[in-house]
């Protein structure tokens, strides 16, 4: 996708220019979930496309996970665990990411199973997969295939560095798709190894590109009756986030840096300890009048009248007063009265604390739902919110093909001795 637009000058679409919108008239269906009716084959691994296909399953679409119990997802193993007893169904991160799913355990190795596969396709609006580059289409299931068996079908592909290119080919984590992004340069201190962002970080802001990327073809097929392939690079899609930095230094020759936990705009910017083991509170001064309440709080009025330039020239100096100043402190109390003089400030929270938060409960960050061997399960919830048609997990991850007979009957539409006969083939597994 490319654009030959430029960017627009400075009050170029300004209201007056604007003609009033039409809306539509409210009807009946307004609570009617915004997916409802799109049919999804997510045939995808470990968290990004996962992810992806559980945000669409939260608004109502009709998610069918394509696994196999010979070679169980990733996340199937990766604790923690419910009850703290490891287990393919136990796995508490893997019973969040595919919430909100139907599941068919398929022997994709086996060619019969193919055939049953371009039956699904038949049946789906979208499917998303996270093979190894090349590897649907060894199956027969690229979209050159796919594509004559059902015109319609916006199939995506999402890997870490794309379906062409010279390393197309190589495989990985988010933590190799930060390092090739360019993120590394810019983590840890300056007198230590590069650190990157935590964890698979291209696999946490991938999903929700992909479904964004999803709707516009949705959207474009119900204008043009055609469906598309989306070639999907979780490194590129991450890259586009270092835009500021990448441009300033091709611009203005600033080559980007680790800062710790400093920051190239605000001043100060960090975390500083509480009393308390290894308690701490993020404070960040954005504007003067923050930096001047601050100073207020720490004691230092000498300091307020200090500009951003002449805050980081004694940044050292400004660093020791404050944790000085909040080493003495409890957390809560710190929180609050530089809330009160509109400092942005938070305690640092750890995993028992983020699940009590007063703020997360209200918007129902984690909620219980249903499993059938563990009845109820906590998961992370939707945190997308929308006003007429709010998004929610519908059930935890079911097991491997427990949607077997449903999805032979009632997708497939084979009778009971049909089901059966298929079922003793041996490729549900």
């Amino acid at each position: 996708m490319t654009t030959e637009i430029p960017p627009p000058r400075l009050d170029e679409h300004n209201f007056r220019q604007r003609q009033e919108r039409q809306l539509p008239v409210a009807t009946s269906d307004s609570n009617v979930e915004p997916l409802s009716g799109v049919k999804v084959l997510d045939m995808t691994w470990a968290i990004a496309g996962p992810y992806a296909s559980r945000i669409m399953g939260d608004f109502g679409a009709d998610v069918l996970r394509i696994e196999s119990e010979l070679k169980p997802c990733i996340m199937r193993g990766a604790g923690p665990f419910v009850n703290n007893e490891a287990g393919a169904d136990s796995s508490l991160s893997y019973l969040s990411i595919n919430a909100s799913k139907r599941s068919l355990a398929v022997d994709l190795r086996d060619p019969r199973s193919i055939e049953v596969m371009k039956e699904l396709v038949e049946w789906a609006d979208v499917l998303i997969e996270s093979y190894s580059v090349g590897v649907v289409g060894r199956m027969g299931l690229g979209y050159g295939e796919l594509e004559k068996i059902n015109p319609e079908l916006i199939m995506v592909s999402t890997s870490l560095m794309g379906q062409t290119g010279p390393i197309r080919e190589i495989s990985g984590f988010g933590n190799i798709g930060a390092a090739v992004a360019g993120f590394f340069p810019f983590g840890g201190w300056p007198d230590r190894q590069p650190c990157g962002p935590f964890g698979a970080y291209s696999d946490y802001i991938s999903p929700r590109l992909t479904v964004a990327l999803v709707l516009a073809a949705l959207d474009k097929r119900e204008r043009s009756g055609r469906g598309q392939h989306i070639d999907y690079s979780q490194m590129e899609a991450a890259a586009q986030l270092l835009s500021p930095a990448f441009l300033n230094d091709e611009i203005n020759g600033v080559e980007g840096s680790r800062l710790g936990n400093g920051d190239s705009n605000f001043c100060p910017h960090g975390a500083y300890p509480v009393i308390g083991d290894d308690r701490w509170i993020a404070i960040a001064c954005e504007t003067q009048t923050q930096w001047e309440a601050l100073t207020d709080v720490i004691g230092a009025p000498q300091l307020a009248s200090l500009t951003y330039e002449e805050r980081r020239q004694r940044n050292e100096e400004i660093e020791s007063l404050i944790s000085g100043w909040s080493s003495q402190q409890d957390g809560v109390e710190a929180e609050l009265t530089l809330q009160h003089k509109q400092v942005p400030a938070h305690r640092v929270l750890y995993a028992p604390e983020v699940a009590e938060d007063a703020q997360l409960r209200h918007r129902k960050a984690f909620s219980q739902v249903s499993h059938p061997q563990h009845g109820q399960v906590w998961v992370e919830d939707s945190a997308i919110h929308l006003s007429r048609t709010p998004g929610a997990a519908r059930w935890a991850a079911p097991p491997a093909g427990e949607h077997l007979y449903e999805v032979l009957t009632d997708i497939l539409g084979r009778d009971p001795d049909e089901a059966a006969e298929l079922i003793a083939t041996g490729i549900f597994t």
